[in-house]
């Protein structure tokens, strides 16, 4: 059994959600709807991972840089992959943290 309590879920969750407006920014309509949908479905992790995952360096600078850092806090946050955590302090320009309050 997980022994993370149901409150730090619901708050990942709150966090998560306040982040969807960036994501359609950023991403393609399928790429948000999945992201939106893995948070339904509690697999937070994944919806980080998909969100992450269609960021690139040639993406407007500022919103780019906004979500990489939120998604960066997320991610270490629960100790997410090394590979992906490295893609998000790239593209955020974070390497001690990222911000978790917005």
């Amino acid at each position: 059994m997980n022994s993370l309590s149901r409150e730090y879920y619901e708050q990942l969750e709150a966090r998560l959600v306040k982040v969807v407006p960036r994501v359609r920014c950023l991403a393609s309509d399928a790429d948000a709807d999945w992201f939106e949908e893995f948070i339904r479905a509690g697999e937070y992790g994944l919806a980080v991972e998909t969100a992450a995952g269609v960021l690139d360096a040639s993406m407007p600078g500022e919103p780019l840089r906004a979500l990489s850092s939120r998604l960066l806090a997320e991610a270490r946050l629960m100790q997410l992959d090394s590979e992906l955590l490295q893609k998000l302090e790239e593209l955020s320009g974070c390497r001690g943290g990222g911000f978790l309050d917005e």
